[in-house]
Formats: C-alpha cells, structure tokens, sequence
C-alpha cells in the first residue's frame, strides 16, 4: 500500500498549506477547544494571539506551524527554477523532513481527536479513517483521461473521465482528481515538473487567465485520489493553447 506521505514536492506543499488554512478558521479552532484573544494594531490588519491553548493547540502553533512556515518559504525559493541553487534543495529537503514527521504526528493526534470528522481530515489532506470491518479502499488502478479545450478568450476548460470506461463518473472508492499543471515554454519530461495543483471531483475543470496569457501552452497531468487519500499512477501529460 502506497504511503499517504511519499507525494511530490509540491504535493506536500499544498498539504501543508491545506493544515494551516484550516486552522487559520475560527470556526475549527474553536471545535479544537483553542481558545485565542483578538487584538487590532493600528494597520487594521487582525492579529490572534492563542491563550489557554489544548496540549494540541500549544504544540501547533510553538512547534508545527513554525516548521511549516521554514517549509513553504524552502519550497517557495526552490520552485523558482531559473534562480534555484544547490543550497535551496538542501533547505527544501531538510525542511520537508522536519514537516513530515510533523504531519504524521499531527494526522495521529486528530485520528483520537473528539469531533474530528473525516471531512475534516480530507480537508487537511489527510487520510481518513478506516473501518477495519470492511475491504480496504483500493489504490486506484486508472487515471483520468484528460481533454483541453479553449474557446474562449483566456479560458481553459479541462474535462476527464476514467481511462478504463467511456463515461465520465470516478471508479469505486475515488474521492476526485488531482491535476497539476503548469505555463510552460518547453514540453516537461515529467509530471512533476508542473507545480500548480488543483483537486476536483466533478467534471470539468474551469481555469481562467490573463489575456496577455494567450497563445501560452499549458501541461496538464492528472491521477485519481481515494478516499483515503492514496493516490493512483498520474497519465500521460497532455498540452493545449490558451486561446
């Protein structure tokens, strides 16, 4: 069974950015049990300064999310392909292992965690809970056949469906789809090369850019995802003009 953790860079920085977003919300800080004070410096900009935290609580904000902003800032200076040195797959590297045992801590904890859904842990693009009583969700077998079209000025319609039927639903125990993507100038040699990341799971995926955009050619990968949040093989990449 493939690992929920073994993702690409960009992978794990969109997880990452998924965990902080949705402590960001008031609303699930307060179905942790974090308790936090508002206070409005001059700028007008709000800042919340956590009190009377939960164990879990005092541990994310003083230790996760620390490491977590080392980590989007490493993968920040790395993504930037024509400026990237040596130095910066090092601090990616060496910040991604740090965020990685986090994460899986952070994924244990929530598991015995009272009022913890598995919409929750989907929406931090963890794992959800599994009833041992019945047959594992599979890893999926398939992968979404993709088609681009742009017959609208700055617009990229990207529609799929299964690469093994000709209709257009998710095979059994498929959450959605993941697409990454990219505005490239040369043709990438693999998937992992398009940075952008985009989750769906209906049919089709609407993007829309800049006109000054036009005439650009966009890559696009996508695989399935469970709902466990195991992901199948990515397909072929497949490329279009944005119109």
């Amino acid at each position: 069974m493939k690992d929920w953790m073994h993702v690409t860079h960009a992978e794990m920085n969109e997880k990452v950015g998924l965990v902080v977003t949705y402590f960001g919300s008031e609303q699930n800080r307060m179905r942790l049990g974090l308790q936090y004070e508002e206070e409005h410096p001059s700028a007008g900009e709000r800042d919340i300064i956590p009190t009377k935290l939960t164990v879990l609580g005092t541990w994310y904000y003083n230790t996760f999310l620390p490491k977590a902003t080392a980590y989007k800032a490493a993968f920040a200076a790395w993504v930037e392909y024509s400026k990237r040195t040596p130095a910066d797959q090092v601090k990616l590297n060496d910040t991604e292992t740090a965020i990685k045992k986090e994460m899986r801590h952070l994924h244990n904890s929530l598991k015995s965690t009272p009022g913890i859904t598995n919409n929750d842990l989907l929406a931090m693009g963890f794992p959800i809970h599994q009833d041992t009583t019945n047959t594992p969700t599979p890893v999926p077998a398939s992968y979404p056949a993709a088609t681009l079209l742009s017959e609208r000025p700055g617009v990229v319609t990207i529609s799929y469906r299964d690469s093994e039927t000709e209709h257009k639903g998710k095979p059994h125990g498929v959450h959605g789809a993941l697409m990454v993507y990219g505005i490239l100038v040369e043709e990438p040699l693999h998937w992992e090369e398009l940075t952008e990341r985009i989750f769906s799971t209906t049919s089709p995926i609407t993007l829309h850019f800049d006109l000054s955009m036009r005439g650009r050619k966009i890559y696009v990968a996508m695989c399935w995802e469970n709902t466990t949040g195991q992901h199948g093989d990515y397909g072929p990449i497949v490329s279009g003009i944005i119109g």
